[in-house]
């Protein structure tokens, strides 16, 4: 009966992990991201310099990646700000 709970010894799981380089990326876009909420006056590109910095031997990353988390980092920050109004009513609403 316990071998019945237990499972069958033959099976195997095989679970796919991401590449170093992407979880690396993933390190800093969300460290960058963090950051750029925290702190709305410092410029978007001296975030990641600093992250890059900062995790230098976080593996190399590409121009494209650079590109992608500088996009995070302007997306995250837009979140931050109210929508903007689409029509008269709605100013209105946002003025009272």
């Amino acid at each position: 009966m316990l071998q019945k709970l237990v499972g069958n010894k033959n099976s195997c799981f095989v679970h796919t992990h991401e590449e170093e380089t992407t979880l690396n990326r993933q390190k800093i876009n969300n460290s960058c991201k963090r950051k750029a909420v925290d702190s709305v006056v410092e410029k978007p590109s001296t975030i990641i310099r600093r992250e890059l910095t900062q995790h230098e031997n976080e593996g190399n990353l590409l121009m494209s990646d650079i590109k992608l988390i500088s996009r995070n980092v302007q997306n995250a920050r837009a979140s931050c700000y109210p929508k903007i109004p689409k029509s008269r009513k709605e100013v209105h609403n946002t003025l009272r």
